[in-house]
């Protein structure tokens, strides 16, 4: 499969994405901005995201979207905190289970250490 179709198929498949789910745009409590609308990207999408993709997507969906560079960090923490891991050690991210659980309020995310409440 071309990138090209790959990448229409994960915009259709995100059509209904809605950010924000916890806290708001203003109100998230993540020491990075990238955090939570990334993890609520990939557990409402289910599928592998790529950090390009995952951009294209939050920028499609929230007023002020994060920079590619603040969802590089934001991904290099969540992969550290066991909340996304990497697909075939690939550019591709997936939420892990412990990751949905954060984001849908099943787990208190206060026990990673780039929370910061």
């Amino acid at each position: 499969m071309e990138s090209n179709e790959t990448d229409m198929i994960q915009e259709d498949c995100l059509r209904n994405f809605t950010a924000w789910p916890l806290y708001g745009p203003d109100m998230s409590p993540w020491r990075n901005d990238a955090i939570e609308p990334t993890l609520s990207l990939l557990d409402q999408s289910g599928l592998d995201l790529n950090p390009k993709a995952i951009v294209h997507n939050l920028e499609q969906q929230m007023q002020r979207p994060p920079s590619r560079s603040t969802v590089n960090r934001a991904l290099k923490m969540l992969l550290e905190g066991g909340l996304v891991e990497k697909v075939d050690g690939g550019p591709f991210y997936r939420i892990t289970d412990e990751g949905s659980a954060v984001i849908r309020a099943q787990q208190d995310p206060s026990k990673y250490d780039f929370y910061t409440e």
